[in-house]
């Protein structure tokens, strides 16, 4: 029994259009994947870059003020100054809006700035509700967004770590307070 008939194949001159036409079909099949590879190799490096960025303005000398700043208010019971307030907030609703818009993807922020996220959405929330009230504007609504996506990614995963206003607690006494003084 044959399979495959090989009487009459063609290479080269006439009949052999469908030989030709296969091996370009394979050269562009190559081609679209190399490029494929290429960008996604180019996205994930953006990433990386874009986390690495991100990384460096939260440890910035400046951004440590400013947590320090509304721990202390924490640590005194007073309310968080409007500026540090604002400054923390901001660098979380910046990267939320990226990861809301796409632009950053949200499993790597997930690994990378989830505790920390949900840690300052829960520092700051009281503040972000006062502010909602004078303000009558809903302000924060992406990093609201994003500790509660992470939140929930955070509970598929099996982490069941609640941060709540004992954790911050916690985490005062535990010497976060310290910590950036060090910083």
């Amino acid at each position: 029994m044959t399979f495959i008939n090989t009487k009459g194949m063609a290479f080269f001159g006439p009949g052999s259009e469908w030989f030709w036409a296969a091996l370009q079909f394979t050269a562009l099949a190559i081609t679209f994947i190399a490029i494929y590879r290429q960008l996604r190799t180019a996205r994930s490096s953006h990433s990386v870059e874009q986390v690495a960025l991100y990384t460096r303005q939260f440890d910035e000398e400046r951004m440590a003020r400013y947590q320090l700043t509304i721990l202390l208010a924490l640590r005194d019971k007073v309310d968080i100054p409007l500026g540090a307030g604002v400054s923390v907030g901001n660098y979380f609703e910046g990267l939320a809006s990226l990861g809301r818009s796409g632009h950053l993807d949200i499993k790597l922020l997930w690994r990378v700035f989830g505790l920390v996220t949900v840690r300052w959405w829960t520092v700051l929330e009281p503040f972000v509700q006062r502010q909602r009230v004078a303000n009558g504007v809903s302000v924060f609504e992406d990093f609201e967004w994003l500790a509660g996506m992470l939140t929930s990614m955070d509970r598929r995963a099996g982490r069941n770590l609640t941060i709540d206003a004992a954790y911050v607690a916690n985490w005062l006494v535990g010497g976060a307070i310290e910590s950036l003084q060090d910083n």
